[in-house]
């Protein structure tokens, strides 16, 4: 995994500084340590991090909801960190952004598979969003020129149907030809053909015969 731009938030300074510590050992970089959810919310608007780590309970604003305010701005994953496994805290953690759980104490063993998890589970779901978008774009209307058939897409070029739904989703192509353009393009050309041949076997000349 590549090293990550990392953001912490915890009230307690030593919880600070042991991730201060600790993930650059992990190949990651903290590059805001913050003691609040408002805090949070503004590093994050300016450093847009790869990933953000924070406490729930802090002062004023909380953990939970100052994560959701960063995701809405700017889709980053979350790792969230409580004194408690309290059922209650994990089912109000339990959104999209959120990715990760830990219960302090926090040993650094903790840290790499919970932070490769988060990251592979953003990617995968960043890549379904992806798809989804695809989709309802193909649901839409598309410009499709009356000659050519071929379809304008998002940044005016025009390009043909296969080319666009491939593009565009994930459906392939395979090439075949219809019973009418078969009867009406296919077979004439192949009996002109036929005609335009010459005979493999020419009749002889009146001067052959015995």
């Amino acid at each position: 995994m590549h090293s990550l731009r990392i953001v912490v938030a915890d009230d307690e300074p030593d919880m600070r500084e042991y991730f201060q510590r600790m993930l650059p050992r992990l190949g990651h970089r903290v590059i805001a340590a913050v003691a609040d959810g408002q805090e949070l919310i503004e590093q994050c608007r300016g450093l847009q991090p790869d990933l953000v780590m924070t406490d729930i309970q802090m002062p004023g604003l909380d953990g939970i909801a100052a994560a959701a305010q960063v995701y809405r701005e700017r889709p980053v994953p979350v790792i969230l960190v409580s004194a408690h496994h309290d059922a209650a805290v994990v089912e109000c953690a339990e959104a999209d952004h959120v990715l990760g759980y830990l219960v302090k104490p926090i040993k650094q063993s903790d840290l790499g598979p919970i932070i490769a998890v988060a990251m592979r589970r953003f990617a995968q779901m960043q890549a379904l969003q992806d798809a989804l978008a695809r989709v309802r774009q193909l649901q839409g209307l598309l410009p499709i020129c009356t000659y050519c058939k071929k379809i304008r897409d998002d940044r005016n070029y025009w390009q043909q149907v296969e080319t666009y739904i491939t593009d565009h989703s994930a459906a392939r192509f395979s090439h075949s030809i219809c019973p009418d353009c078969y009867d009406h393009v296919v077979k004439p050309e192949l009996e002109a053909d036929l005609k335009a041949a010459p005979c493999p076997h020419p009749a002889p000349d009146a001067g052959d015969r015995g």
